[in-house]
């Protein structure tokens, strides 16, 4: 398991330098909420979001962070807009798969879980 500790540090010492740099600021919301802040990086994606509205890998994050923060809900309803964009994309039907069993819709959870499996057999 990593050091998303660590690594938020190093991600933040990047973005002093290159204060700009998309990926920094992804990598830095990620290590930010699963090293126990996920208030915080969802925060961070939010502002991701106003620069990049149109970028589905960080709409993807910050669909993560949601069920970082138990929001299951909120997540749920990020998803499907996710599935209508893309739902062919991998993380998004996994995601919304994993909101599902959060909200104990197991059923319909596992139905997402081999939707994914389709897109990419070679993950499970």
């Amino acid at each position: 398991m990593g050091d998303f500790k660590e690594a938020k540090t190093f991600f933040k010492d990047i973005l002093k330098d290159y204060p700009d740099n998309k990926t920094a600021q992804l990598c830095l919301g990620r290590a930010t909420g699963l090293s126990g802040n996920p208030d915080e990086a969802t925060a961070i994606f939010e502002g991701l979001l106003e620069q990049y509205p149109q970028d589905f890998e960080i709409k993807l994050n910050y669909a993560e962070s949601l069920l970082w923060n138990k929001k299951y809900i909120d997540a749920k309803s990020y998803y499907q807009g996710l599935l209508k964009e893309n739902d062919q994309s991998f993380p998004a039907v996994l995601g919304y798969a994993n909101t599902l069993s959060n909200l104990k819709e197991y059923p319909q959870a596992q139905d997402y879980i081999n939707r994914a499996l389709v897109i990419d057999p070679w993950q499970s």
